[in-house]
Formats: C-alpha cells, sequence, structure tokens
C-alpha cells in the first residue's frame, strides 16, 4: 500500500476539499486497521478499514465535502489540515513498522499547479520511492479556476510501471 495521490492546496483556499489516496499494488486485500499517517496526527484508519487488490482508498478531511465534490466515498476525516508549504508524511502498518513516504513541496522541482491551481499531486510508479520530486506529477487540470481536479478512487493520469502498460 503507497500514499498514491495528494490534493494539499486547493483552489481558493478550500483546506476542506484536501485528500490523500492509498494504493494497493497486491494481488490481495489488505486490511488497515489501526494503520497511522504520521503517527496518527493526520489519520489512524479505523477499525475493518480494507483496500481491495489493486484498489484505491481515499482519506479526506472533510469526507461529505469530497463526496459533493468528486462524488466518490472517502474515510475520514483527516486530524488536521495538510500543510500546503509541504511536507513529509509517513504510512506506518499497526505494529508501527513504515510502510511508505511521501513528501511534496510548493516550489521547483515539484509540480507547482498542485499549489493551489486545482491539481492534484499524482505519484508516477507505486514501486518508486514516494519522497523524490521525480516520481510525482501533477493531475490534469480542470480548467475550470475553481473546480478541484485529480484521480481519486482512478487510476493516476501519470502512471507508468508495468501493470500500466499491459
Amino acid at each position: 500500500v503507497v500514499i498514491n495521490e495528494i490534493f494539499y492546496n486547493a483552489p481558493e483556499d478550500l483546506e476542506d476539499l484536501q485528500w490523500i489516496e492509498f494504493y494497493n499494488d497486491a494481488d490481495a486485500p489488505v486490511d488497515l486497521s489501526g494503520w497511522k499517517l504520521d503517527e496518527g496526527s493526520i489519520l489512524e484508519f479505523p477499525p475493518a478499514t480494507k483496500v481491495g487488490a489493486h484498489e484505491y482508498l481515499v482519506a479526506a478531511l472533510d469526507p461529505a465535502r469530497f463526496t459533493e465534490s468528486y462524488g466518490g466515498q472517502a474515510i475520514g476525516p483527516l486530524k488536521r489540515p495538510l500543510k500546503r508549504g509541504g511536507e513529509r508524511i509517513e504510512l506506518a502498518d499497526a505494529a508501527g513498522r513504515r510502510i511508505d513516504v511521501a513528501r511534496y513541496k510548493d516550489a521547483d522541482p515539484w509540480p507547482v499547479s498542485a499549489d493551489g491551481h486545482t491539481a492534484s499531486l499524482e505519484r508516477i510508479c507505486p514501486s518508486a520511492p514516494g519522497d523524490v520530486p521525480e516520481n510525482w506529477a501533477a493531475s490534469p487540470l480542470s480548467g475550470a479556476d475553481t473546480k478541484p481536479s485529480g484521480t481519486p478512487g482512478k487510476q493516476n493520469a501519470d502512471r507508468a510501471d508495468e501493470r500500466a502498460r499491459q
């Protein structure tokens, strides 16, 4: 399971639209019960939370707002807003073992359209490190200044790995 997409700075500073997407690249479902983002300061996954094989799960700052904007479902709420200037987010399993790390910033070489310009950050290759800018791309822009974009719950637009090419 990896941190696959991050929507950290919504248009017009609508913080309640922030979300993080997780992707399970395994051939079996994964039980995320008790897993944590940043030692639980952002999120502790509730009991019976699962992500299916090759499926996505979204956690949102405001799940109702997420559903209103994207039509999909999200768990949450996140315990705090994501930092707009960038941060390092660590995903750990219920035993406290680090599973994944994602990092983002709002300046070059990171994609700038994700910094308040409607785009999300999409991980390019799930098996490559999540803490380097070369493995992140901005989602296609929505075409509207205030309509959020991104691909929550779906394959990323710039995904590049063996499974995506099949």
